[in-house]
């Protein structure tokens, strides 16, 4: 929920409009430039809270986000994520609100 009503991802998915939020620091995925140059525009706010955020209210297209929202989060294989929740596990994923956007990936 935002402000008493519920959030979503955005619908319907326009390729012309796709905002992607993709982190390009030091630790990036080596294709983080490849994913980052599919889409129109890309932010990164540095707090992946946030970020999720803004997938699930659908301000961006793609990040990592929680399925309650209509998103969907996998890995760079495209499967189901599946992975150790403990502090010090990592991984790299794609999450999305709508599965065509997973066409614009390289």
């Amino acid at each position: 929920f935002l402000n008493d009503r519920p959030i979503q991802v955005r619908n319907p998915f326009a390729p012309r409009d796709t905002v992607f939020d993709v982190y390009l620091g030091e630790k990036a995925h080596a294709d983080a430039l490849l994913v980052a140059n599919a889409a129109r525009r890309v932010r990164n706010l540095g707090a992946a809270s946030l970020d999720l955020c803004m997938v699930a209210t659908g301000a961006v297209d793609i990040y990592y986000l929680h399925s309650k929202a209509g998103g969907e989060v996998v890995g760079l294989d495209r499967k189901p994520l599946d992975m150790d929740l403990g502090p010090a596990a990592r991984a790299n994923v794609i999450a999305y609100g709508d599965e065509h956007i997973l066409e614009m990936l390289p």
